[in-house]
């Protein structure tokens, strides 16, 4: 059911259960807030009516979705969620080996663009012998190990893998030339 808040006029959704009770006359705690004695005297951080936009006004319902909505891509409701298990491949991408090697790549590139010569913009370290052959043959290496269930032992067997941290093997690209030369490999 719809009905129309009593401070700011806006229409806003109420449960008819809500409305049969009849506790509900604002379409927000912040235009209520505003409406009572304590906005008067300026304590305008009281409770949660500081953390809403100046001139917005947000139905509880409107909050509960919208709350539930930013809830809903993390942990198991994400989509690239499997069983609170991270692929063995994240984990290596995310070592401190491979940001040292992305910086090592950039600044003896001098941080230009290797195929188009660009500087100041968005930079990416490309591996020239792909980086799914490189942790294909690393699995390969250590095939004694399950990537699911041993996935931070050969993430500290990667720290020590010299292809992945090979300088001469990365390539400093601007997006647009990576996102050619990965088109390029696909085909």
């Amino acid at each position: 059911m719809i009905i129309s808040c009593q401070h700011c006029n806006k229409k806003f959704y109420i449960s008819p259960s809500s409305y049969k009770r009849g506790n509900r006359k604002h379409c927000s705690f912040d235009c209520k807030f505003k409406n009572s004695h304590a906005w008067n005297k300026g304590l305008k951080g009281w409770g949660n009516a500081g953390s809403f936009k100046v001139g917005h006004c947000h139905s509880r319902d409107t909050l509960k979705k919208l709350s539930m909505a930013s809830s809903r891509n993390r942990g198991k409701h994400a989509s690239h969620y499997i069983d609170g298990r991270t692929p063995v491949y994240t984990l290596i991408r995310h070592l401190p080996e491979s940001k040292q090697w992305i910086k090592s790549v950039f600044e003896r590139d001098g941080y230009r663009c290797q195929e188009c010569n660009i500087t100041n913009t968005y930079l990416e370290a490309h591996h020239i012998y792909p980086f799914r052959s490189i942790m294909s043959d690393f699995l390969k290496m250590y095939s004694q190990f399950s990537p699911i269930e041993d996935k931070e032992i050969l993430s500290r067997l990667a720290q020590s893998y010299g292809p992945f941290w090979d300088i001469s093997n990365g390539q400093t690209l601007c997006k647009n030339c990576h996102k050619n030369k990965r088109k390029v490999l696909a085909i």
